[in-house]
């Protein structure tokens, strides 16, 4: 039994109600037939106070995300361009080519054998002629082909779930089992991952989820607190800023990052307006264990038209080395769960005060 609307709400009370469920909560699946976005699917997922559209074809991954109708997300310039218009780009230039198919969003899963800049590995899939690998920046999970296995309504929430295989001949072989559910009658979405090694060949795993914020949501004066506070790196730009409040707006603002260490258990961080759209107190709040995740990354770019902050849960930080990076044997898993609410009123500004 939940609150919906400011009714009860179970079966019995859905059918008294509404003439049908999808009324008021349930899922949508919709292929999208102009602009950037043709040809891609999306799945929308409504429960109450969340309205959110899972990209299908960018490895199933947050698109747009409202809270109570107010726009939570940011969309980068590119828009939700078509993965498949990328290839051969990727590589362009130098392995930075996906920066222009990356559309942003709620969430943007980065992996799933390599994070960061891009980069050259030896090759250790045994083809003779192949002496290297190139990975493109942050790795190739956004475009790798996505299967749907389901959406729809249960009883307490809506869900949708599916696969993601990233793999080819001679090279690695990783798939991403994927569940996301939409609370109903809590503000609440959940991210449950299981990443395999389908391959014969251990594999290096390296995932980053970046939840991305943008106006109305995040704001000049947003304020940023979390559980992690040990600044473990932080790019050059960054070391003489304050992390913890969005300046405004400037022409030619470059991107600044800091690095945080997780230790294990669950962790927090908090993205806090007093005033969101108008509309009082709101935090959206990510919920991660660190021993899955260690690290906290904060990426954060103030400049006109790329106004966003980035929290990013990571298997690797600014500064990796091989000791950091999980090894997953063949056939087995590694799993991440977490958790994007939010929250209101008194208990949104708890996160300024302490209280927590």
């Amino acid at each position: 039994m939940t609150q919906l609307f400011g009714e009860t709400y179970d079966r019995d009370a859905a059918r008294r109600l509404t003439g049908h469920p999808q009324q008021v909560v349930g899922t949508d699946l919709y292929e999208a037939l102009d602009g950037e976005a043709r040809g891609q699917r999306f799945v929308r997922l409504r429960a109450g106070d969340i309205d959110c559209d899972v990209a299908v074809d960018r490895g199933l991954d947050l698109a747009r995300l409202s809270f109570r109708g107010l726009p939570v997300h940011w969309i980068t310039p590119a828009g939700f361009r078509n993965a498949a218009a990328l290839e051969p780009d990727a590589m362009q230039p130098a392995g930075w080519g996906e920066l222009r198919t990356w559309p942003g969003g709620m969430l943007s899963t980065f992996g799933y054998d390599h994070v960061g800049v891009p980069a050259v590995y030896p090759n250790r899939h045994g083809h003779p002629m192949v002496s290297a690998v190139r990975s493109p920046i942050h790795g190739r999970s956004s475009y790798s082909p996505t299967y749907l296995r389901g959406h729809g309504l249960h009883a307490d929430h809506v869900y949708v779930e599916g696969e993601v295989r990233q793999a080819a001949p001679f090279a690695e072989h990783l798939v991403l089992r994927r569940t996301i559910r939409a609370s109903l009658g809590e503000p609440l979405v959940t991210i449950d991952d299981t990443i395999h090694n389908d391959g014969y060949t251990p594999e290096r795993v390296q995932l980053l989820y970046h939840f991305g914020f943008g106006w109305p949501m995040l704001a000049a004066g947003t304020h940023v607190r979390m559980s992690p506070t040990d600044i473990i790196a932080a790019t050059q730009e960054a070391r003489t800023d304050d992390p913890a409040v969005m300046p405004r707006p400037t022409r030619g603002a470059t991107e600044r990052v800091w690095d945080r260490a997780s230790t294990a258990g669950p962790q927090w961080a908090a993205l806090v307006n007093k005033n969101a759209g108008g509309r009082g107190p709101l935090a959206a709040v990510v919920e991660w264990d660190g021993g899955q995740l260690p690290h906290l990354i904060q990426w954060r770019i103030a400049g006109e038209s790329m106004f966003s902050l980035g929290l990013e849960l990571s298997t690797t930080g600014l500064d990796p080395s091989d000791g950091d990076i999980p090894v997953v044997e063949p056939g087995d898993a590694r799993s991440f769960s977490l958790r994007l609410r939010f929250e209101t009123g008194d208990t949104a500004l708890s996160y300024l005060t302490g209280d927590r």
